[in-house]
């Protein structure tokens, strides 16, 4: 079961309710005690609702850390992406009545549009011009040089590692929405006993059962 912020926020509130209303009043307190519901039970309630606290700030926190890495990607992405067509579209030009060598560097057909295929072309591309003396020396002469395709290089290498680093805080972002809805799942099922024995043990005092939120017809 998947549990909303609001959702959870108000088993929360309903948590702190039980929790704070129980301990201040003896005669609560002693009537749940008498039917088991002991104050080692109420710490087990107070245990669980401060560890979904920490579970919710704790997811508020890996998502940021997504939010961060994405953006890291996506500024990456974008100068690379921008030195890459800068590049090519010397070396189209430079390699114009060369097929074999336009072929070798990827510059025959479509671009790629998906991160992993715009990225192997860029990095075949580089590889092949650094590989290639006779290449380079030709993009060399179109103010591509040896330096500018090494930087290039590592421009999509850093777009490579931005994007492990992205995928890395996506998985555990959506690990830390697992564990803060296991936290809320647990916390459900503590209030729902609460509210069960409490019904039970306040049955000939119902009207103390409304510091619960719990309205019993008369």
């Amino acid at each position: 079961m998947s549990f909303s912020s609001e959702m959870i926020e108000r088993q929360l509130m309903s948590a702190r309710v039980l929790l704070v209303n129980t301990r201040a009043n003896p005669d609560i307190r002693d009537a749940l005690a008498a039917h088991g519901f002991t104050a080692e039970r109420l710490d087990e309630g107070e245990i669980l609702s401060n560890n979904l606290s920490a579970l919710c700030q704790h997811k508020i926190n890996r998502y940021g850390g997504l939010r961060g890495t994405t953006n890291a990607l996506g500024a990456a992405g974008k100068q690379a992406q921008q030195t890459y067509r800068a590049h090519i579209t010397l070396a189209r030009v430079a390699f114009q009545s060369d097929q074999g060598t336009l072929q070798a560097l990827h510059l025959l057909g479509p671009r790629k549009r998906t991160l992993a295929g715009w990225l192997g072309q860029a990095r075949d591309f580089y590889a092949t011009a650094l590989a290639t003396p006779a290449i380079a020396a030709r993009l060399a002469e179109f103010t591509i040089t040896r330096e500018q395709l090494e930087a290039g290089v590592q421009l999509m290498d850093a777009v490579r590692e931005h994007h492990a680093a992205s995928l890395q805080q996506r998985g555990l972002a959506q690990e830390s929405t697992y564990e803060r809805d296991l936290a809320a799942k647990e916390l459900k099922s503590w209030i729902s006993d609460f509210k069960l024995i409490a019904r039970v043990a306040l049955k000939s005092r119902p009207q103390l059962l409304e510091q619960f939120g719990i309205f019993v017809r008369s």
